[in-house]
């Protein structure tokens, strides 16, 4: 974990000298914080804990987007806390925990003691009235109220300052064949493995070194590098650094982490690279819920309707009989004369085959009424027949709809994008609406590329965003693109006389843009977008269109253009 005893040292005494002579305005629950909104000389801080779920950390917050809410534990801290002033934050050297005072005025010795305890696995803010507890996030038969606060016990490991170079090597080497870096972090107060990794780098001990190879000189480089990240921590002399990944931050550290060999970026402060790592990781975290919650619905829905579509096909076949009820209506009237009234079975010549049938007969009626009641029955099929063709249409359409829906939660980028789509299943009854009506839809952020002449290629990211492009936002006269058979996004080639080189790189980009990107060629269907309407009573995003033409192309194309410019 990132968030060891070095960085929290340095982090503690970077937020005490923004904290104190601060005012407690609110206590509240946000996002996946614990927020204590403060108001300083000046400026409003929102300092946020985040306790609950992983990572975990303390960190001022300038992006919490979550509604306000409270419990019973910031009830409590409001009630004690609101109005009085944070007297400083604390924390004994390489811990990880530390105390935030609050007194009535600023200078008085604290009253009440909000002690933050970020140990990975135990994360606990407890609030004491002196030293008796108050309310604590705690669960367990420790701290909890009404109780003496107990700190965190020490730990039995060396001091980061002061350790000689002698002591740190027979330490070390006595680990026997755990590697150098786990054998930094059972030893040493405040080292956790990413920092113990990093030391390693700097010094140049291969990272899989056991511990009883090391050398009495490797273990002076490290000890000397060790007092100088612990006076660092000491001294507030921090370079924060956050190394991003592809979707979402990797690390970050108080420090340069030069053995990750990332390319990263220094931030201003401890408390803003943690900041952002949270807040990233738990929007992706956020997202990932989100994406499954909604992939599971359309799975679900999908499902379903596949076995509505298994039934209607029995149905179908059942009710295709009628061809065959109607030949035997035939076959009746055709023989009249070798039939009477009475007669239970017959074999008679279909005059459609020529071949013998054998047929049951209902004796209580005659021949003729056999006939009619044959008639009747094949009419019932026929029409039974017709409707079911049609719902089954029907359950077509809706699985082509839950496919493209499935295309867009799994090419969906953003938290936004993700509730854009969640809304549109709402509306559609997949999933069940939560929270107050939505705030008027403002225009979507559709996505751009530019053909290589110039002409804009403009594309919907999901269902109700092809709709709102295709139907309300293009131009009737510009060119509509998209994936034929395949979902994906509609496209617009903002043109009313596109040339061959841009009508080719925007069929491209559809085909880029949809589920068949990963085949080497893909039939492109394109049309004026006044040809292109909406089919009735069908979700967003379902259209018909007339007039087109098609193009076949490589999805890669558009991005082998684009590379090719930059050139």
């Amino acid at each position: 974990m990132s968030l060891d005893g070095f960085s929290f040292t340095a982090l503690t005494g970077e937020l005490n000298r923004w904290l104190g002579g601060s005012r407690l305005e609110q206590a509240a629950v946000r996002d996946y914080c614990y927020v204590l909104n403060l108001r300083a000389p000046g400026k409003s801080l929102a300092l946020a804990f985040s306790i609950d779920t992983p990572p975990h950390g303390m960190f001022i917050a300038h992006r919490l987007t979550g509604a306000v809410s409270r419990n019973a534990f910031t009830h409590v801290l409001e009630n004690h806390l609101s109005g009085l002033f944070c007297t400083g934050l604390s924390s004994p050297a390489f811990e990880r925990w530390a105390t935030m005072g609050f007194a009535a005025e600023p200078g008085q010795q604290p009253r009440y003691l909000l002690h933050i305890e970020l140990m990975g696995r135990n994360n606990h803010l407890t609030l004491c009235d002196q030293n008796i507890v108050l309310t604590t996030t705690r669960r367990g038969n420790v701290n909890q109220s009404g109780d003496r606060f107990r700190q965190p016990p020490p730990v039995d490991k060396l001091p980061p300052l002061g350790i000689n170079p002698g002591l740190v090597h027979q330490l070390i080497v006595n680990q026997g064949q755990k590697t150098v870096a786990r054998a930094l972090v059972g030893l040493i107060h405040g080292i956790g493995p990413l920092l113990a990794e990093e030391l390693v780098h700097r010094c140049q001990v291969p990272s899989e070194l056991p511990a009883d190879q090391l050398t009495e000189q490797q273990a002076q480089s490290i000890t000397e590098q060790i007092r100088a990240f612990a006076e660092k921590a000491i001294d507030g002399q921090p370079e924060p650094w956050l190394y991003p990944g592809p979707t979402q931050p990797k690390q970050w550290y108080w420090q340069p982490l030069h053995h990750l060999f990332l390319d990263g970026k220094q931030t201003d402060t401890i408390s803003q690279a943690l900041a952002t790592y949270c807040q990233q990781k738990h929007s992706a975290r956020n997202m990932d819920k989100l994406r499954n919650e909604l992939s599971t619905a359309v799975e679900s829905a999908s499902g379903r309707l596949k076995r509505t579509l298994g039934k209607q096909r029995a149905e179908m076949e059942r009710a295709r009989d009628f061809q065959r009820y109607k030949e035997q209506a035939d076959t009746i009237l055709a023989n009249m004369h070798e039939l009477h009234k009475g007669q239970g079975k017959a074999v008679l010549t279909n005059p459609h085959t020529g071949q013998p049938i054998e047929l049951n007969l209902d004796p209580g009626l005659s021949p003729s009424a056999n006939a009619q009641l044959l008639y009747r029955k094949s009419s019932r099929l026929k029409k039974a027949d017709n409707k079911i063709a049609r719902q089954m249409k029907r359950v077509g359409q809706n699985l082509d709809y839950l496919s493209s829906l499935a295309y867009s939660i799994e090419q969906a980028e953003t938290q936004s994008e993700l509730e854009e789509i969640r809304q549109e299943m709402m509306e559609q009854g997949l999933v069940k609406r939560q929270g107050l009506p939505g705030k008027k839809a403002v225009k979507p952020p559709f996505l751009k590329f530019n053909a290589p002449g110039g002409e804009m290629v403009m594309l919907g990211k999901n269902n109700r965003q092809n709709e709102q492009l295709t139907l309300r936002q293009a131009d009737k006269e510009h060119v509509w693109l998209h994936a034929r058979d395949y979902p994906g996004s509609h496209a617009v080639l903002c043109t009313t006389n596109p040339s061959p080189e841009a009508l080719h790189y925007a069929a491209s980009v559809a085909a880029w843009h949809s589920k068949a990107r990963n085949s080497p060629k893909v039939e492109v269907v394109w049309t004026k977008v006044k040809h292109v309407k909406k089919i009735p009573g069908t979700p967003p995003g379902r259209v018909q269109y007339t007039n087109y033409q098609s193009i076949v192309v490589d999805p890669l194309f558009h991005r082998q253009s684009d590379d090719a410019d930059t050139q």
